[in-house]
């Protein structure tokens, strides 16, 4: 009784280790980091279902823009896209809190 005890543990220990194992994650891929919380957020209504939302963040020249569809029985975000007038390279600053979305805009921010 207590070999068959000790045969079934360490098949249960085996089977357990074996599953960990294939539990295990690859390796993470890089993404660019863009940090912070969102500071300032508009929208504007590009079509009768879309709309495209920008925001701000706390980090310096960062300013993105995504894409809202609806299509009637579900809501389809886009990733959000680095906005090409904010990237690393314009200088800036930080924390840009106060930004507004209108027509002629939205042509300027693409």
């Amino acid at each position: 009784m207590k070999r068959s005890l000790s045969l079934v543990l360490l098949i249960a220990i085996c089977i357990f280790s074996y599953q960990s194992l294939l539990a295990q994650l690859n390796v993470p891929n890089v993404e660019d980091v863009y940090g912070g919380r969102i500071i300032g957020m508009a929208g504007i209504s590009t079509h009768v279902d879309t709309s495209r939302i920008y925001i701000t963040t706390e980090s310096a020249n960062s300013g993105f823009y995504a894409d809202v569809y609806n299509t009637g029985s579900s809501i389809v975000f886009s990733d959000f896209t680095v906005m090409a007038g904010m990237d690393a390279n314009a200088g800036l600053g930080d924390m840009i809190s106060i930004i507004a979305a209108h027509a002629p805009s939205r042509i300027y921010l693409q």
